[in-house]
């Protein structure tokens, strides 16, 4: 089931409402730089996942509705998660569920705590990994905690929250692969431009929870999967891997993956071992719940193929490759300013959630050749020279997880 919500006025198809939403910022502020980066804020507000959970989860006594779903409460529940937005379901659905949740786990993205306060007296225990959303230690030994949890409750009810950037926060390989040998190959995949869907087509192939694994592991437990969605389509079983989907990609399609990127003959043996096990998801039993979907309306995110050494996530590279190409087409009759940023604030790994491209920025580059940084990936030393890094985006984590989102104005010249 789907709740389709749209990211602020701006993003709908009613052109009068755009301009409404673009002169009421206008109003107040100086430069169209200015209005992106308040609508960009501004849609943030909206799709807080506190805000979701409150809309479609409520106790009634023992009654707990789920949107159109209501479950009997006569069982202990327990919580657990992982994801960068999930840490604010969690807040939530604890509040609903009151002395009814007895204990959780949850997996939340480094430095989440340095923007949002850590909730006090909680039955849920947070624990912070995947630094620059990579699996590491921390996310490891989270996600072990929650296998343990998950393998040690029988039929009580489980709820699993799901947010994008949960494959990294959920690591635990099957051995004998181990962790470095999973993060240097989902490291190449990314640096040879695989899209997330491939990425998470090997992760389900190389990891115990992902692919339905979560769900086989909670078997007969009862599970209310609340999921928000961060990739074109809404597959449940790709986002964070599907832990609670069964996994229908073969061993076939993610041999061809690793084929396509040239990595099949340079991954270690371990992982081709693991491949080539015959491990698809029929043996995963049906799950006795509901899978409530909730997303929003975004636009998709764009892939880069990583050839150079310098530092700056997809979006900052969108925002400078624009640039340049727009002022290739040297628009005498408007100014256009665009901006690219991230939903989880925390792009790559930098501090930007992205940038605002210009189209008189060549105005600005005459000791800079952003042509060079563009070819060498290094978009964020770039925007940190350009006009004194102003047009680089740093809010920090937002506590949310979308796709990412694109805006643009087209400002027309007094002539």
């Amino acid at each position: 089931m789907i709740v389709k919500r749209q990211i602020f006025n701006v993003l709908c198809s009613d052109k009068s409402q755009i301009n409404c939403v673009v002169t009421l910022f206008r109003k107040n502020m100086s430069t169209d730089s200015q209005v992106l980066r308040e609508i960009f804020h501004k849609s943030i507000e909206v799709i807080q996942p506190q805000r979701l959970i409150k809309n479609e989860v409520k106790l009634c006594q023992h009654h707990l509705t789920v949107r159109d779903q209501t479950y009997e409460l006569n069982k202990p529940c327990y919580i657990v998660g992982f994801g960068k937005a999930v840490y604010g379901m969690a807040v939530e659905l604890e509040q609903v569920l009151g002395q009814h949740l007895k204990r959780g786990i949850v997996n939340v993205p480094v430095g989440i705590f340095e923007k949002f306060e850590r909730v006090t007296d909680s039955k849920i225990e947070y624990v912070e990994g995947a630094k620059d959303n990579l699996p590491d230690e921390q996310a490891l030994n989270g996600a072990k905690m929650i296998k343990d949890l998950v393998d040690n409750i029988q039929d009580d009810l489980l709820f699993v929250l799901v947010s994008g950037g949960g494959s990294a926060l959920l690591p635990l390989p099957i051995p004998p692969i181990t962790l470095k040998e999973k993060q240097n190959l989902i490291r190449n995949l990314a640096k040879r431009g695989a899209d997330i869907n491939e990425m998470n087509c090997i992760r389900k192939r190389i990891s115990i929870m992902k692919g339905g694994g979560l769900a086989e592991l909670a078997y007969p437990c009862r599970v209310v999967c609340l999921v928000l969605s961060d990739i074109i389509g809404d597959p449940l079983d790709f986002i964070a891997s599907g832990p609670t989907i069964p996994n229908t990609d073969s061993r076939e399609m993610a041999l061809a993956i690793l084929k396509k990127y040239h990595l099949y003959n340079e991954i270690p043996i371990s992982i081709k071992n693991v491949i080539d096990k015959e491990k698809d998801g029929t043996q995963c039993p049906v799950v006795n719940g509901e899978y409530e979907h909730v997303k929003t309306y975004v636009i998709g995110e764009p892939t880069v193929v990583v050839k150079g050494t310098g530092k700056g996530g997809r979006n900052q590279q969108l925002a400078l490759a624009f640039s340049i190409e727009v002022n290739k087409l040297g628009i005498k009759a408007a100014d256009i300013s665009f901006l690219s940023c991230g939903t989880d604030g925390i792009d790559g790994p930098t501090d930007a959630a992205g940038a605002v491209a210009i189209s008189d920025f060549l105005e600005h580059t005459k000791n800079i050749n952003p042509q060079l940084y563009l070819e060498n990936n290094d978009a964020y030393s770039f925007y940190q020279k350009f006009r004194g890094g102003k047009d680089l985006v740093k809010i920090g984590h937002t506590g949310t997880n979308v796709m990412d989102l694109h805006l643009m104005i087209i400002h027309p010249k007094n002539t």
